[in-house]
């Protein structure tokens, strides 16, 4: 699986020549990377639905001029499927299918498709997520905030066939901090667990809150004005499906633990 490597030094603004001011400059170190969004998906990360959503928005590209795909080349893009080999395998199940638009007057056979990718391929590790760093925790919030205790969990998780990395980093600290969310890598405007069920614990010291917000509350762990305390929350999925146009709210179909 390919990856992308930390960005360069610093970033200026368009037009900036040296000794322009610097606009961005990276906090991971040169050995980070995480996946591009170039990289083959799992079949087993779809749905019938959003697999079939997928395959016709290829046929709808190739009725409005756009390449109409060999069925070949469209299993190769797949982790998993990648050999001509084992692409090969997966086509001769259909012998009437040549190119995706075959599909069209028969959206029905689509769902035989993405049964016999994910037959044909393993779950992928977790690792093909990526992460990032917990010292890249430790050490932004030393340097924001000072730090007087930290706390660190990397925990692997699913919604069904979709995998979930979930990072939570909490820090006890010397200067007011904030509580902070991202998303794949980006950060988000709001708390993207807002409506999402959670719970914590075992049958003898349980809690339950909606959102990683009300839950670090429940926990003396949420920052605020008066609690010197930091967290971040970083979620990473293949197929992040959002309740709004802001990208904020993840939609998950089952609470999550």
């Amino acid at each position: 699986m390919s990856h992308i490597t930390a960005p360069a030094p610093a970033y200026r603004g368009n037009g900036d020549d040296e000794p322009g001011p610097v606009s961005y400059t990276p906090t991971v170190d040169d050995h980070w990377s995480k996946p591009l969004p170039t990289d083959p998906t799992s079949p087993r990360w779809y749905d019938r639905d959003s697999f079939t959503k997928l395959v016709f928005a290829h046929i709808g590209k190739a009725r409005n001029g756009g390449p109409d795909k060999p069925l070949g080349g469209f299993l190769r893009e797949f982790a998993g499927l990648t050999g001509t080999a084992k692409a090969k395998t997966v086509a001769a199940q259909f012998p009437d299918i040549h190119y995706l638009s075959d599909f069209e007057p028969r959206p029905e056979r689509v769902a035989d498709l993405h049964a016999a990718m994910v037959a044909a391929t393993r779950e992928p590790k977790p690792t093909a997520l990526g992460h990032v760093p917990e010292e890249h925790y430790r050490r932004c919030f030393a340097d924001w905030y000072g730090i007087r205790r930290f706390w660190f969990r990397r925990v692997n998780t699913r919604d069904g066939s979709v995998p979930y990395l979930v990072e939570i980093a909490v820090a006890e600290t010397q200067r007011p901090g904030r509580l902070t969310f991202a998303v794949n890598y980006s950060p988000t405007f709001d708390d993207p667990t807002a409506r999402l069920p959670l719970s914590a614990g075992d049958s003898r010291e349980s809690l339950s809150a909606t959102g990683v917000t009300e839950m670090l509350g429940q926990m003396d762990a949420l920052p605020n004005g008066s609690n010197l305390r930091a967290a971040a929350v970083h979620l990473i999925t293949p197929a992040a499906q959002f309740t709004d146009k802001g990208k904020t709210g993840l939609a998950v179909g089952h609470g999550t633990r």
